[in-house]
Parts: C-alpha cells; sequence; structure tokens
C-alpha cells in the first residue's frame, strides 16, 4: 500500500517538474531580452493607440503590470524599460481608501519611467481633496511633462507649477467656471517654452489667461467671442485653429483687428463665423471649414457670403480646401464666392436641410461648374463632394463631371443624396475613366 502510494506520489513529482521544465524550456523564454523589449514596447504602443486612454488608468489596465504579470523574466524587463511606465491616467474611483491606492500607482510609474517624457492625464473628482497629494507628486515632475490632460477644479490651479519646460500639448477641461476667481489671487503666469498644441474645451476654465503661447502652433477652443480673439492674438505662430464660441452674442467691437500671419487651416462653427470674416486677416490660409451644427439649430443658417468674399480679398489668401456644411447659399453667391478661388482644389458642400428653393443647388450651379470655352469656376479643382437635400437635374450633374474628368485634373466626386437618385446616374458615373466615384445616403 504504501509502495502504491509513493509510486504515485513520484508520479505525480515527476509529471510536475516535465511541466515546469517544459515552461522554462520554452520558445518564449529563449528570447533575447532585446526582442522581449521589442515586444513589451509594440504592446506599449498598441495601448497608446487607444483614444480613451484607459489602458493606463490602474494597474489591472496599464500595460507594463500586465506585461509584468507573464513570469519573472518579462517582469524584469518590463520594469527596466522605462518608455512603458511614461503613460499615466490618474482617475479617482469612488471607493474606500482609492486615493491612496492612486498615489502608490502613479508614484510607481514615475519612479520606473525614469527620466522619460511623461504623457499625464489628471482627473479630478468634483469633491473632496484627497486627490491633492497625487496632483502634487504628479507635479514634482513636471520638467518631464510632454502632453497632458487635465481636468481641474478650481483648487488645483494654484498647485501648478510656473512652468512646463517639456509640454508640447494640452488639453485643459476645467469642471468648474468659478475657476476665474481662484486665478485672480495668483497673479502670474505659466511658462510654456515648447508648447505647439492647446485644446480648451469649457467656456471658461481661468487656466488659458494664465498660458505664455508665443510657440503655439494648434488651438482649439470653445469660449467666448471675446476670449476667442484675445487667444489667437496671443499666438503669434498660430497655424491651425478650431473656433468655437459658446453661444450667438453681440460683437459690440468696433475697431478689432485680428492678424494670424501664419494661420493655415481655420475651422469656424456658425456662432463665431461672421465675427471670423469681419475682423481676422489670413494671408497664409488654405484651409477653411465652417459647419452648423444642425441638431442645436432648427432653423435655416444663411451663409455670410458677402463677408466671406471680403475675407477672401482683405486676407489675399490662397484656399485649397473649402468645406461648408449644413448652410443655406443662393446659387449666384456661391459661385461668386468660388469665383474668387481659383486654387481651389477640394470643395465640400452639404446643404442645409430646407424648403424647396432656399438655398438649394439649381441649374445654373451646375451649368457654371460644367467645363466649356469660356472662362470657368474651379480650374484646378481634384476633389468634389456634394451633399445635396432635394432633387436636381441627374443629367447635368453627369454633364458637369464628364466635362470636369476630361478637360481638367478632376479625379474624384462624392455624391451625399437624400432623394433617390436614378441607377443609370450611378452607372455613368461610375463608368467614367479616371474618376473614383463614390456616393452615400443622407439622413
Amino acid at each position: 500500500m504504501h509502495s502504491q502510494t509513493g509510486n504515485v506520489e513520484r508520479t505525480s513529482v515527476d509529471g510536475w517538474d516535465n511541466l515546469l521544465k517544459e515552461i522554462h524550456n520554452s520558445p518564449v523564454h529563449q528570447l533575447p531580452n532585446e526582442i522581449l523589449t521589442e515586444i513589451c514596447t509594440m504592446c506599449w504602443e498598441n495601448a497608446c493607440s487607444n483614444p480613451d486612454g484607459n489602458n493606463f488608468s490602474e494597474p489591472r489596465l496599464h500595460i507594463a503590470f500586465i506585461l509584468s504579470q507573464v513570469c519573472s523574466r518579462w517582469r524584469s524587463v518590463s520594469c527596466s524599460t522605462p518608455l512603458l511606465w511614461s503613460h499615466v491616467t490618474i482617475l479617482f474611483p469612488e471607493r474606500k481608501n482609492s486615493a491612496s491606492m492612486v498615489r502608490t500607482f502613479v508614484n510607481t510609474c514615475l519612479e520606473r519611467s525614469q527620466n522619460k517624457p511623461l504623457h499625464i492625464t489628471f482627473d479630478s473628482p468634483t469633491t473632496g481633496d484627497a486627490h491633492i497629494p497625487v496632483l502634487l507628486d504628479a507635479v514634482k515632475h513636471s520638467r518631464r511633462w510632454k502632453t497632458a490632460v487635465l481636468r481641474l477644479g478650481p483648487d488645483d490651479l494654484p498647485n501648478l507649477p510656473n512652468s512646463f519646460p517639456m509640454l508640447e500639448g494640452l488639453v485643459s477641461e476645467g469642471q468648474y467656471f468659478q475657476c476665474n476667481r481662484a486665478w485672480s489671487r495668483i497673479p502670474r503666469r505659466i511658462f510654456l517654452p515648447c508648447i505647439r498644441t492647446l485644446t480648451i474645451i469649457p467656456p471658461d476654465s481661468g487656466l488659458d489667461t494664465h498660458l505664455d503661447l508665443s510657440t503655439l502652433t494648434t488651438l482649439s477652443i470653445c469660449s467666448t467671442f471675446h476670449a476667442v480673439f484675445d487667444l489667437v492674438q496671443r499666438c503669434p505662430m498660430l497655424e491651425e485653429a478650431d473656433l468655437r464660441i459658446v453661444e450667438c452674442e453681440p460683437f459690440n467691437v468696433i475697431n478689432l483687428k485680428v492678424v494670424a500671419a501664419y494661420l493655415r487651416s481655420l475651422t469656424a462653427h456658425h456662432y463665431c463665423l461672421r465675427g471670423i470674416l469681419r475682423f481676422l486677416t489670413a494671408s497664409s490660409l488654405e484651409e477653411f471649414r465652417t459647419h452648423v451644427e444642425s441638431a442645436a439649430i432648427p432653423v435655416c443658417v444663411p451663409f455670410p457670403a458677402e463677408e466671406f468674399i471680403r475675407f477672401i480679398r482683405r486676407s489675399q489668401c490662397n484656399i485649397t480646401i473649402l468645406e461648408i456644411s449644413n448652410y443655406t447659399i443662393l446659387d449666384s453667391e456661391f459661385t461668386k464666392i468660388l469665383a474668387t478661388l481659383p486654387m481651389l482644389s477640394h470643395l465640400l458642400f452639404h446643404q442645409a436641410r430646407s424648403p424647396v428653393g432656399i438655398g438649394s443647388l439649381s441649374d445654373h450651379f451646375f451649368h457654371e461648374m460644367t467645363l466649356s470655352s469660356h472662362p470657368f469656376l474651379l480650374p484646378q479643382l481634384s476633389h468634389l463632394e456634394l451633399g445635396i437635400m432635394h432633387r436636381v437635374n441627374e443629367d447635368l450633374i453627369v454633364e458637369m463631371v464628364r466635362s470636369r474628368v476630361t478637360y481638367s485634373c478632376f479625379r474624384s466626386f462624392v455624391l451625399a443624396h437624400r432623394e433617390s437618385v436614378r441607377r443609370e446616374t450611378f452607372g455613368v458615373l461610375s463608368m467614367l475613366h479616371g474618376l473614383e466615384f463614390s456616393s452615400k445616403e443622407q439622413s
């Protein structure tokens, strides 16, 4: 009996011993450290591509912690690869002692990232101050911050340092409108010598008035009309801007003049469009986009054609990309606009929903866009997207596209339609040699 039991035990031990040897001698454990580091880095890059950033918000999700749990050797490689620890998303779940656990997690990442540039997301809780020590720990490494997404309350702002010497990208999503009152007690500027991109989402975060933006090249802001133009004026190197104001407000400014000499790409939402066209000069502008947020505006919004033409002539810029969505505009006004844009290569125009006859594209527009012996519109046009809400003369569309494919550099046409379009129209456009044609239905 004892002999049989001993044999069973030896067999069991031998089985475990063989299993452990197989695991130890498996190919994955024979990989050189350099290959393991490459694998870890690729996993980290894949985690970074996740837009919500939650891959770095706690140990069970942070890619470096996950890799370190494979085995002792992977843990050694993971812990000795600073890049894996350089992304930190700091959230505060609503559970007991969460702040202390978050602080331990954050300090582990800060320590193991060594001297690597940091990518920080800090989401301050709406109540309490238990998060302040964590913020202070992160701020101790502010010289290494390369990008930051900050959702801060008014009591958090005074804890920020005077300078972020390496910071290139900042997203500020303040939680409270009273942030300015907190900042008013601290008359200082935050210096950002390397800042390139700035996004300010709340209408009054208080942070924007204290930033040195002399090197900023990309700006996205939703604020008041005066705050938007104040920021644009403070960004002499601005190249790309996405501007939005919170609501329609009177432009009670007479002599406001804003010059953006290096502005190359501009997106203007409908509330601030007239103000931009009236007060801005942008001689380097190449791309102009504007749209009406149709869900928020139940009425038709006319496009300010005359002001746009004056803006183009004042700026003396060469627009190559123009996108206009959800406005109403008369054919005659639209063709006047296009006549001022001889270098235009990309045109997107989506009609607004409106009663038939208000701002609809008519036969006149397609005749003007058809190439013929007389001077024609947009000789450099290569891409056209039309969003049509009402029935139009499809034969004229085909004639327009065919003439441009034959006699110019026109290569791409997208037809977005609400009303049904004849199958013959799709067939002819699809068969045109050298044309990339596609269609899509509009809701």
